[in-house]
């Protein structure tokens, strides 16, 4: 693969061991379009993803998208984060369609808020003094997060794949970036934008 070849870019693919219920990441050296394939397999659409001897579900069950890679396998202290499922909501969900959303958001984004109240804790030790600064480091996390718009989709806008839908999430996407640079490009290598604290 071309991405194999590049010397900058790191690439981690995540995907769940169905069998022992942990979390796989492929670097890039293990990566492959099975690899791509299990980081994307949902159970009840696909049937499980077989690497070596092992079974693969979408990675997001066990972390979506799992930090630990990003922090143990580079020397990166700015974590960007793209959000596409609201962590927080302003109505509780009460028709049997959209519970059945808010459950599936939930469960995909339970692991990203225990790792990101894990680094919050970590950050908090380091500053007290507590944690050694030469084993751990202060990391300043941004977030993108999802438009009104994309809060607003149920869970089937995920197998959407009509083009001018495409279109329009890209089109979302892209304007969402431009208003982050323009509002946080000076936190970046900085300070975090993120509020860690919210989350605890």
């Amino acid at each position: 693969m071309a991405l194999r070849r590049q010397d900058r870019i790191e690439l981690f693919l995540a995907a769940t061991d169905v069998r022992r219920c942990t979390l796989t990441v492929f670097d890039k050296s293990r990566s492959s379009v099975d690899a791509v394939l299990a980081s994307a397999c949902l159970p009840y659409l696909f049937q499980a993803i077989e690497i070596d001897g092992s079974a693969y579900w979408d990675g997001g069950y066990m972390g979506n998208p799992p930090l630990e890679p990003l922090i143990d396998g580079t020397d990166c202290d700015d974590l960007v984060i793209v959000q596409i499922n609201p962590i927080r909501i302003e109505e509780v969900r009460t028709l049997a369609a959209s519970i059945l959303d808010r459950m599936n958001e939930v469960a995909f984004s339970s692991s990203l808020v225990r790792e990101l109240r894990t680094i919050a804790r970590i950050n908090e030790l380091l500053a007290g003094g507590w944690l050694p600064p030469e084993r751990y480091r202060d990391l300043r996390l941004q977030m993108i997060g999802p438009e009104p718009a994309m809060a607003r989709l149920g869970y089937s806008s995920k197998l959407n794949t009509e083009r001018d839908f495409l279109r329009r999430l890209k089109a979302l996407g892209r304007a969402r970036a431009d208003a982050f640079s323009r509002a946080n490009r000076t936190d970046l290598g900085v300070r975090g934008s993120l509020d860690l604290a919210a989350l605890r």
